[in-house]
């Protein structure tokens, strides 16, 4: 899921695992999960299937895979992948990892060492560490990326700033020195010419988190909004975000719920409920325009979707629905976003702001 694997493979690799890297999702994964998912399925699950199958064909002893309640069909692909995977003769053994009460994720802290038998706890305190700070750098990463593609003077120059900054981030694993690299991060960005007279529009992405953090599968839509000019200056959903709001202490999250009970008292699973409470705060913060995410078949954010409508017209905010699958078009796509930036451009102009 995006760049969750630079955070996730250090923290293995601290407990004595071998960590494999899938290749990146292509058609061909998401071709392989449809061959074999359920028909009812969303769009996620085909790509974590194809994934799966993937994985089990490179002889990957353990698939982790997070776990989820409510509403949201997330909560069921751990167990539908697992019977998948066994109708297909395949023994790989699928984790599903969560808070450690609940008791769907009691197998996976067992079978990993977390729980008995197991890892001396200094190595599990070392490994979380790293992770947590590698969570941080690559999401400061994506934040700088996202800034400096609207100004960028020469196209792509952004991108190969991110790319080496990643590859920084991948190499380290001293916990000291990750303290210290937010500047060497800083330091390859500023070396990419920007135009600082450009005042690009602002945008605010939300959606369900699978769809909004993994570029593959939304043709890297924030990249074409910033070559496009438009400046994605914040996101709903994020790595860090998903797991403080597990524990209850995002305070962005509690004030996104506060803003959605006009429009949604409660919550419909998934990120529902931050899709709509989120684009409320964007309207009130002053932003352009807000960008919907969903893969088809997603219940919460249909949902959402038909709410934020109001939203749109009660504040006056452009709110642009995308909805993803294997049938999406690029050129289709490409229009609708092209036509959503020049709309909120002009607006921009006309309003002075």
């Amino acid at each position: 899921m995006g760049l969750l694997h630079y955070v996730t493979k250090p923290f293995f690799e601290k407990l004595g695992f071998e960590y494999v890297d899938l290749p990146e999702p292509s058609l061909g994964t998401i071709t392989l999960g449809l061959k074999y998912a359920p028909e009812f399925a969303c769009f996620p699950l085909k790509a974590v299937l194809g994934e799966a199958i993937i994985a089990a064909r490179m002889g990957v002893d353990y698939f982790v895979i997070l776990g989820g309640t409510g509403p949201c069909r997330f909560g069921w692909y751990g167990v539908t992948i697992q019977e998948i995977l066994g109708k297909l003769g395949y023994k790989m053994e699928v984790l599903i990892f969560d808070l450690p009460k609940e008791p769907w994720a009691r197998e996976a802290y067992e079978k990993i060492g977390l729980k008995k038998n197991g890892i001396p706890v200094s190595k599990i305190a070392e490994g979380a560490i790293i992770a947590f700070q590698k969570m941080r750098l690559v999401e400061y990463v994506d934040e700088l990326a996202r800034k400096w593609r609207p100004v960028e003077v020469k196209k792509r120059s952004t991108n190969i700033a991110r790319d080496n900054a990643l590859e920084l981030i991948d190499k380290q694993n001293k916990p000291v020195k990750l303290l210290m690299m937010r500047r060497k991060i800083k330091g390859l960005f500023m070396r990419v010419k920007r135009d600082l007279k450009k005042i690009p529009p602002r945008v605010g992405i939300v959606g369900e988190i699978y769809m909004v953090l993994e570029p593959a599968y939304t043709l890297r839509i924030e990249e074409r909004l910033g070559e496009l000019g438009a400046l994605v200056d914040r996101r709903a959903s994020g790595m860090y975000n998903y797991i403080i709001g597990d524990i209850g202490i995002n305070f962005w999250h509690r004030m996104a719920i506060r803003a959605a009970r006009p429009y949604l008292k409660y919550h419909a699973g998934g990120e529902s409920i931050y899709s709509v409470g989120y684009s409320a705060l964007f309207a009130k913060a002053n932003y352009d325009g807000v960008v919907h995410i969903s893969p088809l078949g997603c219940m919460p954010e249909i949902v959402a979707q038909t709410v934020m409508n109001r939203i749109s017209r009660d504040y006056d905010i452009p709110i642009l629905n995308l909805i993803f699958d294997e049938q999406t078009a690029e050129a289709g796509i490409q229009t609708r976003i092209e036509a959503f930036v020049d709309l909120i451009k002009r607006r921009k102009n006309v309003s002075g702001n």
